[in-house]
């Protein structure tokens, strides 16, 4: 785990994780193993503007990279970008988000608006 303040209201954050398991039963053995890497990107104010936030998030994950079992790695990438802006009682809330495997990719836009009372 790494955190960086870029500026004042800019930061970065960056992650690293491995696990690996093995275990035994009945004879039969085990192995799985999970990598991922993900890097968080803030900006508090965006464009200079007050009340108007940025996060970007990119996440990148694999298992049985090492530890096969006959099993070939399955890997993940996820991005996802959020923008937040707040005038007095009203929030402004979107989201992008990019999820793609071997399988698929996803896109999926969210937009919501909302007035506190």
């Amino acid at each position: 785990t790494h955190s960086r303040a870029l500026t004042r209201f800019k930061s970065v954050d960056l992650n690293a994780t491995y696990n690996y398991n093995s275990a035994t039963s009945d004879g039969v053995s085990s192995k799985t193993d999970v990598a991922t890497l993900e890097m968080n990107y803030r900006d508090a104010r965006l464009f200079n503007v007050n009340r108007l936030t940025f996060q970007s998030r990119l996440r990148a994950g694999t298992r049985n990279l090492i530890a096969s079992n006959n099993v070939g790695a399955a890997e993940e990438i996820e991005w996802e970008n959020e923008v937040d802006y707040r005038i007095g009682l009203l929030e402004i809330n979107s989201r992008l988000l990019l999820t793609a495997n071997e399988e698929r990719d996803t896109w999926l836009f969210y937009l919501s608006l909302t007035r506190r009372f």
